[in-house]
């Protein structure tokens, strides 16, 4: 049995200079940035040709394909719960609030509902059933964490 003060060392060549903590490997193939700026360019339609311009503000992240596959899963959101009856009711609501503006309701209606889905996952069920099942996999989740963060990866 190895304490926290023993050297770790590779069992392939002994050496201990090239072994690494995964979240430091996952770090280091982990790339964010931002650019706010001009921009411009031209358009062409038809025989017409026109420039445009603005300022732009960019940002993103990038992952190495081994830091995509060595990451941490996100932690499980809560979901938003919602009882049967209660669904089913505020469904129909939305769904002849739709019909009844002829068009402009059904709009409305699918971005309500993808921006009810982007907080987090929408259960239809029992809340304290729900809530104790989001219970469980954030605790699965916090322990999954703990040991990823304690695991080291040897070099090829």
């Amino acid at each position: 049995m190895t304490d926290e003060n023993t050297k770790k060392t590779c069992p392939v060549c002994n050496r201990d200079e090239i072994i690494q903590r995964l979240s430091a490997i996952v770090a280091s193939g982990t790339a964010s940035g931002t650019f706010s700026g001009p921009s411009g360019g031209v358009v062409r339609s038809g025989n017409e040709t026109g420039t445009y311009g603005g300022y732009t503000t960019l940002s993103g992240t990038s992952m190495s394909n081994l830091a995509r596959s060595l990451s941490l899963s996100n932690e499980p959101k809560f979901p938003i719960i919602q009882e049967p009856v209660m669904f089913t009711v505020l469904l129909i609501a939305q769904v002849m609030a739709g019909i009844g503006t002829l068009g402009i309701g059904f709009i409305i209606f699918f971005f309500v509902w993808v921006y009810v889905a982007s907080m987090g996952p929408i259960v239809i069920g029992d809340q304290k059933k729900e809530i104790a099942k989001y219970a469980k996999r954030l605790a699965q989740w916090r322990l999954a964490k703990k040991y990823w963060l304690s695991l080291d990866l040897l070099h090829k």
